[in-house]
């Protein structure tokens, strides 16, 4: 009786230990983005992110690998303890999580540019994912993103100022034709300007002058047949 019971028990944390490891999934080492759109020699950043997945995780271990992408920096995460400081020359990295997790966390952050037009990825390799004392299981994503050329600008030409041709003739023709009308018309001779005066210094004066002048005029007609009269008696006498 004392067989099969303590038979029974086994069975039982059999089936109970059974359930608890296939209920505790692989850990995940991944990059975000996934995956995304981006030009030649434009900068982006990727997060490398560690998820638990119900495990705990205190260590990371493994090395940054680019395909068709430049690396810029690397940046270990805040919180985050580097035994190996990964750098762009050798991306390998140990890092330590004090206290360790059982949350998804952020280790490190990767600065890169697509190097060619084609697809680019981001990988590890040499990874491993350790517990308190043991290796956790784990699996690693590959980033995956599309490099296309940078985009050319074309400037239209600008357009040159419209000339209304017909305006302009007409406005040239007519300067023509009236030079043409100033240069054939006559001017007034020095004679005829006199004479124009004269005949309008008459016109304009009044009649009370008019008298005076020729009374004037008379006078001195007077006066002088007075002195030739008087010296041709003299003369006579003589």
């Amino acid at each position: 009786m004392k067989k099969i019971i303590l038979l029974a028990l086994l069975i039982v944390v059999g089936i109970f230990g059974a359930s608890q490891m296939v209920c505790a999934a692989n850990s995940v080492l991944s990059p975000l983005p996934v995956s995304l759109d981006s030009t030649v020699n434009t900068s982006f950043n990727i997060s490398v992110k560690i998820d638990p997945v119900g495990n705990k995780v205190c260590l990371v271990k493994g090395t940054v690998n680019f395909s068709n992408l430049t690396c810029k920096n690397i940046t270990v995460a805040s919180g985050v303890m580097a035994q190996t400081i990964p750098t762009c020359t050798n991306p390998s990295f140990t890092l330590g999580i004090p206290k360790c997790t059982t949350v998804a966390k952020d280790i490190l952050s990767v600065a890169v540019a697509g190097s060619n037009v084609g697809q680019a990825s981001l990988f590890f390799t040499n990874v491993r994912v350790i517990g308190p004392g043991t290796n956790v299981a784990f699996t690693s994503q590959n980033g995956i993103y599309g490099i296309t050329a940078v985009p050319t600008e074309t400037s239209e030409p600008e357009s040159a100022p419209v000339t209304n041709t017909d305006t302009v003739n007409q406005q040239t023709n007519e300067t023509i034709q009236g030079n043409t009308t100033q240069s054939q018309t006559p001017q007034p001779t020095n004679k005829n300007s006199l004479t124009n005066g004269l005949q309008a210094s008459l016109l304009n004066a009044s009649p009370s002058k008019t008298v005076v002048v020729i009374g004037i005029i008379l006078l001195i007609i007077f006066i002088i047949l007075g002195l030739w009269y008087s010296i041709s008696k003299k003369k006579k006498k003589e």
